[in-house]
């Protein structure tokens, strides 16, 4: 889970996304908490597939992909002003559907009981219908949607269903900008917290849709995860701290990257190998070593276990 972290006397304490939209009075306290709850459980090297997801989806809002449009719905830095909140459901509710478990009905209504604590009006539960634009107009805008909502949020999804409600949206005009068209980053954009840059050709997995635990234990299990450590000043050649994933805990080098996690990425991982590969760790790292300890995030996705803290570690045989 995203978590910004205040220190007291000594004392940690944990501030959530729940938290902040629970506490927010102000518009943007309010776009502050829908920002880390798009950032909450993120897992980086999705971004490519939630970004094609909202840019199919902006076309059904004619007017707003574009400047000054739904860029503005995740930007912390914008004075107090309300945003529009037909863009918030589509956010929460695109996000939800990306969530382990997300229940998109009860977060609309949770992000609308914040909207109106903090003085807006969400109407009824589903928004008026908004004609979507026709043609080369609706691929331009969900284009444009994409790079704006990438810029600003640094946003991330797994796997994508459309639901009842989009189909709603969409109306007569019937399909939406996604065939063939699907966006694609700048050579770099901004990170989490918008002073770390990516590399100019990203890895492209699939997405990360790793499920919560099983409370009766079936389906795949999985056990909260944290990048701690990284900045060991092993890379000389590379000072990012980011750990990189792989498609095998036991091959190495830039054939075998599939994606990459930033310090205190939260995410979530399945299960262990203790026989991987054994890598040279940095004279600054000051963790719990684990050397050939390698955590599996989904079937072909592998990171190192000296970087991750896991909750639950160790954690079961894969």
């Amino acid at each position: 889970m995203l978590v910004l972290r205040t220190v007291a006397k000594g004392a940690a304490f944990m501030v959530t996304w729940q938290d902040q939209l629970r506490t927010a009075r102000t518009w943007r306290d309010y776009r502050q908490a829908l920002h880390a709850f798009w950032m909450d459980d993120l897992d980086v090297d999705t971004l490519g597939e939630l970004g094609r997801t909202m840019a199919e989806r902006a076309a059904a809002f004619d007017g707003h992909a574009g400047a000054n449009g739904f860029d503005r719905v995740l930007d912390r830095t914008l004075p107090d002003t309300r945003p529009d909140w037909a863009e918030v459901e589509l956010c929460v509710r695109t996000r939800a559907e990306h969530r382990p478990g997300g229940d998109a009905a009860g977060l609309v209504a949770r992000w609308a009981e914040g909207y109106r604590a903090c003085g807006g009006d969400p109407g009824p539960c589903t928004p008026q219908h908004r004609a979507a634009p026709g043609g080369g107009r609706r691929r331009r805008a969900a284009r444009a949607a994409a790079v704006l909502l990438l810029a600003a949020g640094g946003i991330a999804a797994g796997a994508f269903q459309v639901g009842d409600w989009w189909r709603d949206r969409q109306g007569p005009a019937g399909n939406t900008a996604g065939s063939g068209e699907s966006p694609i980053p700048g050579s770099t954009s901004e990170g989490t917290d918008g002073n770390r840059s990516r590399p100019s050709s990203p890895p492209s997995p699939s997405p990360d849709s790793t499920p919560p635990p099983s409370a009766d234990g079936g389906g795949p299990r999985s056990f909260a995860a944290v990048i701690r450590w990284s900045d060991d000043g092993a890379n000389g050649t590379d000072p990012s701290p980011r750990v990189w994933a792989y498609d095998s805990p036991t091959e190495g080098g830039e054939a075998h990257h599939n994606g990459f996690y930033e310090p205190d990425q939260h995410f979530h991982v399945q299960c262990q190998v203790t026989n991987g590969r054994v890598f040279p760790l940095g004279d600054a790292y000051q963790g719990p070593r684990r050397e050939g300890v390698w955590y599996r995030v989904q079937p072909g996705k592998w990171v190192p276990a000296a970087y991750v803290d896991a909750v639950t570690a160790p954690l079961p045989a894969c």
